[in-house]
Formats: C-alpha cells, sequence, structure tokens
C-alpha cells in the first residue's frame, strides 16, 4: 500500500454508506421497483462496484462490501450475476453470509 492508502480506505468506505443510502433513498421512492425504473441499471452498476472493490481495489482491505449486497437486497435491485461485471454468484453469496454472520454478533 502507498503512503495514501489509509486516506483511500476512509474515502472507499464513504462511498459505500453513500452508495447504500443511495439505494434506500431510491427504494424509499419505489424508483428501484417500478416497471420502468429511471435507473435500469443499478444492477449492474452495484455489481461493477462491487467487483471493483474486491478485485481492483483489493489491496485496501475494504471490509464493509457485504453492506452494498445488503443494501441492494433490502432495496428489491436485482443482482444478476454476469461475466462483464466480474461478480459471480459464488462472490454474492459469500457477502451474504457475511451480512448473515454480522446480524448474528449484533444480537450476541
Amino acid at each position: 500500500m502507498n503512503e495514501y492508502g489509509p486516506g483511500i480506505k476512509e474515502i472507499l468506505s464513504m462511498f459505500i454508506t453513500t452508495f447504500t443510502t443511495a439505494l434506500d433513498v431510491l427504494s424509499e421512492h419505489n424508483f428501484i421497483r417500478m416497471e420502468n425504473p429511471p435507473v435500469p441499471s443499478v444492477g449492474l452498476i452495484t455489481l461493477l462496484l462491487i467487483n471493483s472493490l474486491k478485485v481492483t481495489a483489493s489491496d485496501f482491505d475494504i471490509e464493509k462490501v457485504y453492506e452494498i449486497v445488503r443494501a441492494a437486497d433490502q432495496a428489491g435491485v436485482k443482482l444478476k450475476p454476469r461475466k462483464e461485471a466480474g461478480a459471480s454468484q459464488g462472490d454474492l453469496g459469500q457477502l451474504r453470509a457475511q451480512c448473515e454472520e454480522e446480524e448474528a454478533r449484533k444480537f450476541d
């Protein structure tokens, strides 16, 4: 990691929070579940972000990537693994398992 590593890690973590909040707001106003949503590629964008944080930015050890999957699932975003996006069903399964582990820790 370079000298800016800790700062970049913080920025990426803040981006996760911003993205999950955006999904919550879109869902709250029913923009995701509409027949013709104004953001039709939100699932693809979500998969690309997951891939970027898990693969491209893997040196930064971003810990809460699973929060993106949690927020997407709660918002009703359809995450269909695509080769072009670089996220497989196994990747999504692992992230969902992390969500469940975190939920279990909250109640311990």
